[in-house]
């Protein structure tokens, strides 16, 4: 039922394929190619080389990118995120707790998500770009009185590269 019964008897049954109709339809309409796209998981790989517990120990090449085996066209397989077990978690507390820490407290400004159809970088179904900000982006930045330049670090979810690259242009960057 849903969605589904019309997309998995032609194959797009699985995440990466979907990703693969949203990449493709991305890089068409903003006009980016395979190379510009590559340089989210080239640097993502750079990064990775400075923790010696990164499950990847080897740099990554243009060639080496340029050359490795499509999953659903456009997505390759360094588009991919790698499932490896690996966490990271965020504690939130009240202030008064925060502060009899061991660790001066970093504070929360503001928060925003979007969940369902056309929530962004292929969240649902539904492939919806924005011509400016995201209506998500707008609110976290009208919630903290701070604009895109005034941010030093940017988390984006980088699952597939063409959804970081969606993200930080929704983000307004």
């Amino acid at each position: 039922s849903g969605p589904p019964q019309f997309m998995t008897p032609y194959g797009v049954g699985y995440t990466r394929q979907t990703v693969g109709l949203f990449g493709r339809r991305y890089m068409y309409e903003r006009g980016y190619n395979e190379r510009q796209l590559a340089w989210i998981p080239m640097v993502e790989r750079e990064h990775a080389l400075m923790n010696p517990g990164a499950y990847m120990q080897t740099p990554m090449t243009m060639d080496d990118y340029l050359n490795s085996r499509f999953i659903a066209d456009p997505v390759r397989l360094f588009d991919c995120d790698i499932p490896v077990n690996r966490a990271v978690a965020y504690i939130l507390t009240s202030e008064d707790r925060a502060k009899s820490m061991k660790h001066p407290p970093v504070y929360l400004m503001g928060w925003a998500g979007a969940e369902g159809e056309g929530a962004g970088g292929g969240g649902g179904t539904v492939y919806e770009p924005w011509d400016g900000v995201a209506p998500t982006a707008t609110t976290l930045y009208q919630d903290t009185g701070i604009a895109p330049k005034e941010v030093d670090l940017w988390f984006v979810y980088d699952g597939y590269s063409f959804l970081a690259f969606m993200w930080l242009e929704a983000l307004g960057l």
